[in-house]
């Protein structure tokens, strides 16, 4: 969602309200994927959910820059606020 979403603004209304309550899923993988996603598509309706997850320090498989990396989900939220609050 997250890179379909940078191409396409209609996806993006569509998907954040669906994406938006994820953010607080009990999974740490959807939990992870969803921040990482509503950063992406430019979800400023995030923040305060996301500000919320920068303490997280639940570790998950991330896949950057065309690795494999673990990261916390507190780093996902942060650099997902970054994005939103350029």
């Amino acid at each position: 969602m997250g890179r379909i979403g940078i191409i396409n603004t209609e996806t993006v209304e569509y998907a954040v309200p669906i994406l938006l309550p994820y953010i607080e899923d009990s999974d740490k993988v959807i939990r992870g994927y969803a921040a990482w996603a509503l950063g992406e598509m430019g979800a400023l309706e995030a923040v305060n959910k996301l500000e919320k997850l920068k303490k997280d320090n639940s570790r998950i498989i991330f896949y950057e820059n065309g690795d494999l990396k673990e990261k916390t989900i507190g780093e996902i939220a942060i650099n997902a606020l970054k994005k939103l609050l350029k």
